[in-house]
C-alpha cells in the first residue's frame, strides 16, 4: 500500500512524478515494487514499458509496481532508497511539496540504460548498471540499495566496493561490534585432490574446508580482499565475523592463510608493514600468527594442527 502523505502529479518535460502532501520523516516507507514478476535473460528482452518500469529484484527477475512507486523520477541526487529487495523508502526529511526521487541504479545490473537528465550538478548522465556507479556514490547510498545488490544474505552493515589496482572489496556501512558475523560461505561445494585442480571460477574465491574440498560464497563472502593485518577472521568453517570494533568506512578483510592448506599460493600486495608477500598454506604461516589467529582459524585447521581444547573457546569478548 502507497503511503498516504503523497500524490502523483506531473513534472514539466517528464511526465508523471510524485511529490510530498506533507512532511514526511526519514525512513518512511514511501511505495512498494509488488506486481508482477517477470522472468528474463536481460533486461532489454523484456517489453519496453516494464523494461522502464519494473525494478530489477534478481539476476533475471524484475517487478512490477501495481501502485505509485513505478512514477517516481530518477535522480542522481535523490532524497528516497531502497529498502529490503522491492520498497521505496525516505533517505532523509522531505518538506510539503517537494518531489519524491531515487537513482535508478540502486536495483539494476543489466543491461538497461538510460540518459539521465536529472539536472543536479553529480548528474552521471547514463544510468543503468550498479556495477558502474562511482564508489563514492555507493558509499553514499550504503544501505539504501537492493538486497540482492547488496546480497542480503550477509550483514546488512557490509557493503560491496570497488578498491583500485584490487577490484571488488567489502566495507562497514556503519560501526560493526567485534564477532559480528559478516557474510559466510554458503555456495557450492567444489571436491578436488588439490587447490589448482579447481574451476577457474572457483580457484581464487572458494575457501577450503577439509583436505579435499573447498566452498564457494553466493554472498559477498567472495569479495573480501586479504591482508597480512586482517580486522576479520573465521567461525567455524564458513563464517565470516569481526576481530574486533570495526568502524564506518574501514574496509573489511581477513587472511586467506585461516582456511588454506592446499598448493594455493597468491602474491601478496596488501602493503602493511608485516605483509608476507606471498600467502598460501596455513602450515607455512608464521608461528606468531597461528597464535595470533587461532581463535580466528578454520575449524578443520584446528582438528589437524591444534589438538585439545581451544584456550579462547570460553573466554568472553
Amino acid at each position: 500500500m502507497d503511503n498516504t502523505k503523497v500524490f502523483v502529479g506531473n513534472r514539466e518535460g517528464f511526465g508523471r512524478a510524485v511529490y510530498a502532501l506533507e512532511n514526511i520523516s526519514q525512513g518512511e516507507v514511501i511505495a512498494a515494487f509488488d506486481g508482477a514478476i517477470y522472468v528474463a535473460e536481460r533486461c532489454t528482452d523484456l517489453p519496453k514499458d516494464i523494461a522502464d518500469h519494473a525494478i530489477q529484484i534478481d539476476a533475471h527477475f524484475w517487478q512490477e509496481s501495481s501502485g505509485i512507486a513505478r512514477y517516481l523520477n530518477h535522480s542522481c541526487e535523490p532524497n528516497c532508497g531502497i529498502q529490503n529487495f522491492n520498497q521505496i523508502v525516505t533517505m532523509c526529511d522531505i518538506k510539503k511539496g517537494e518531489e519524491l526521487t531515487w537513482d535508478y541504479d540502486m536495483t539494476e545490473d543489466s543491461d538497461w540504460r538510460m540518459e539521465c537528465l536529472c539536472g543536479t550538478s553529480s548528474c552521471r548522465h547514463v544510468i543503468g548498471a550498479y556495477g558502474q556507479v562511482p564508489e563514492n556514490i555507493r558509499r553514499k547510498y550504503g544501505k539504501y540499495i537492493s538486497g540482492w545488490l547488496r546480497k542480503n544474505k550477509d550483514n546488512p552493515k557490509v557493503g560491496l566496493g570497488h578498491r583500485e589496482g584490487f577490484g571488488s572489496m567489502l566495507f562497514a556501512l556503519e560501526n560493526i561490534a567485534k564477532n559480528e558475523c559478516l557474510a559466510t560461505f554458503g555456495g557450492t561445494i567444489y571436491e578436488a585432490e588439490r587447490a589448482t585442480k579447481l574451476p577457474p571460477i572457483a580457484i581464487n574465491h572458494a575457501i577450503q574446508i577439509d583436505e579435499t574440498h573447498y566452498r564457494d560464497s553466493d554472498g559477498f563472502a567472495r569479495d573480501i580482499n586479504h591482508s597480512c593485518e586482517p580486522n576479520c577472521g573465521l567461525h567455524d568453517s564458513i563464517n565470516l565475523v569481526a576481530r574486533r570494533d570495526i568502524k564506518e568506512g574501514e574496509e573489511l578483510t581477513w587472511d586467506y592463510e585461516m582456511s588454506e592448506d592446499s598448493d594455493w599460493v597468491m602474491e601478496c600486495k596488501c602493503g602493511e608493514p608485516t605483509c608476507r608477500k606471498f600467502i598460501g598454506a596455513y602450515r607455512n604461516s608464521p608461528q606468531s600468527k597461528k597464535d595470533e589467529y587461532r581463535e580466528y582459524t578454520s575449524e578443520w585447521l584446528k582438528r589437524k594442527y591444534l589438538p585439545g581444547p581451544n584456550p579462547f573457546q570460553n573466554q568472553k569478548s
